[in-house]
């Protein structure tokens, strides 16, 4: 089977999932910084965006399956440090050995994100593997064209780069980013999307962005086909 034809719609599927109360405000500033830059599009209603909040495992795979986006993009903001997401980490080692790590990295069998429970109750790791294995699933076998994914979250770059092998393009973080500028950096992705700007160039710009509010030019990573980009 074989992908299906270009419509000229690009859908963007906004996943969120984090479980504290001040990421919550922030997630809903990042969507409607997003909303409002595609409103600024040529065309805006070639650029439909749909939010799913407090996304579970299960319905992670489900909404890529039902929406068939063009962008996803995953935004998580929130402390790795504090004692809820410590004790989703802590119970993620718990029969495993020890992984190093270079500095200022999560080590390897850290890397993930953080969805809610089948309950939606509380935080829920899930590995790198995973995100790999789903993605790969829903443009291989599903033939969901994904052009490219975005990771708006803290210590992403081992993610992002497995993805890269199954989706052209996807963007993570080298390590933490701050939510001012994690917001900036999506705000001035979106804006380049909706202009008719090529991924890379897209990302170009909201790096640009991100850089006003004192991120280093290297916290953003982009990789394509596997291979991560030198600008």
């Amino acid at each position: 089977s074989t992908f299906p034809p270009d419509d000229g719609i690009t859908k963007i599927l906004f996943l969120a999932s984090n479980p504290s109360d001040t990421a919550k405000l922030q997630l809903s500033k990042e969507h409607s910084r997003i909303s409002e830059r595609l409103q600024k599009a040529p065309q805006p209603e070639k650029f439909p965006i749909r939010l799913q909040r407090a996304v579970t495992p299960s319905e992670f795979a489900e909404y890529l399956f039902l929406e068939k986006p063009d962008i996803v993009h995953f935004s998580g903001h929130g402390d790795r440090q504090a004692p809820d997401v410590q004790q989703v980490i802590s119970q993620s080692r718990a029969g495993r050995p020890e992984a190093t790590a270079q500095p200022n990295e999560p080590p390897a069998d850290e890397s993930g994100i953080f969805l809610m429970d089948e309950d939606k109750r509380n935080a829920h790791f899930v590995g790198t593997a995973f995100l790999e294995r789903t993605f790969e699933s829903m443009v291989k076998r599903q033939r969901i064209p994904i052009k490219a994914v975005v990771f708006n979250a803290c210590h992403s770059s081992a993610q992002a780069e497995a993805i890269s092998k199954v989706v052209p393009y996807v963007v993570g973080t080298s390590w933490s980013v701050g939510d001012s500028a994690a917001i900036a950096f999506a705000s001035g992705f979106y804006f380049g999307v909706a202009q008719g700007l090529d991924i890379k160039s897209a990302v170009d710009f909201g790096i640009n962005q991100a850089l006003a509010f004192n991120e280093p030019e290297d916290r953003f990573l982009l990789y394509q086909d596997g291979v991560k980009v030198e600008w």
